[in-house]
């Protein structure tokens, strides 16, 4: 009995397997029909892709150029602020000491 059971789980796990293996082949097959529709890729992929490639490489070279303007046009921003606080000092230590007294009050 015992060997009939286990022949009989055996049998069982075998049919599952075998439905698993059906189902694979099933989904295999139906690639292979989308594969076999879409035909072989372009010639010229490669070539297309390296375009691609050479145009992004001009759009982020023209980017790190204008990046760098900006951050130069920054500098003497700041270097034309810098000179205009201290001019500003300047003016502020040549005022006449009464007129600093009275804006004091």
């Amino acid at each position: 009995r015992e060997f009939n059971q286990s022949l009989k789980d055996i049998d069982k796990k075998v049919k599952e397997q075998q439905i698993k293996i059906a189902k694979k082949e099933s989904e295999c097959e139906q690639l292979r029909e989308k594969l076999a529709k879409a035909g072989p890729p372009p010639k010229d992929i490669d070539k297309k892709i390296k375009d691609a490639a050479d145009v992004c490489k001009k759009v982020n070279d023209g980017l790190n150029k204008v990046k760098d303007e900006l951050r130069a046009k920054e500098d003497s921003c700041k270097q034309l602020q810098n000179e205009m606080t201290h001019m500003q000092k300047k003016l502020n230590s040549h005022r006449d000491p009464r007129q600093l007294r009275l804006q004091a009050l």
